[in-house]
């Protein structure tokens, strides 16, 4: 009867002790749990607490999981229009860099016709100085071929000038 007594006791305290074991000290991969142990977490209800926690953690990956699909699906049904809305973007895009390479090529053409305009306009006024310049004693025809070469100056530049715009 002793010996029954004894190991009832012996058992008691380890039953006990076992209370004790919280679900951390449960967890199989922290470290590799004893017969003992094994015992405390069943007795204290440690597994269970682990495998309930577990299975909320499912649980929510599941629910984070059909919401992420929801979100997939929706994305799928948008998927076409913003296509057609890149492609439309492309497409104004390539239009805005043809329309800048024409200005660009028409300020070109503006910048060698305002320096032919310039060359043109200092030809004029040189021509205009060599006039001034003439001698009261020259002839009347060196006069005249002078005015002449003013005149044709001064229509070219007008001409030149009427063409860039």
């Amino acid at each position: 009867m002793k010996r029954n007594l004894l190991i009832g006791l012996t058992l008691l305290s380890a039953v006990l002790c076992s209370c004790t074991t919280t679900k951390e000290q449960c967890d199989p991969k922290i470290k590799d749990p004893s017969f003992f142990d094994k015992l405390g977490c069943v007795v204290s209800g440690s597994y269970k607490e682990r495998s309930d926690d577990k299975l909320n953690e499912i649980a929510s990956l599941r629910e984070e999981h059909k919401k992420l699909s929801q979100e997939v699906i929706a994305l799928n049904d948008k998927r076409p229009q913003m296509l057609k809305d890149r492609e439309k973007r492309l497409k104004e895009l390539d239009k805005v860099r043809a329309d800048l390479s024409r200005l660009e090529n028409d300020l070109e053409a503006k910048k060698a016709m305002n320096s032919k305009l310039s060359e043109k306009l200092e030809a004029a006024k040189s021509a205009t100085d060599e006039a001034y310049k003439l001698p009261d004693d020259s002839s009347s025809l060196e006069k005249k071929e002078k005015l002449k070469n003013v005149q044709d100056n001064m229509n070219e530049l007008l001409d030149a000038m009427a063409e860039s715009f």
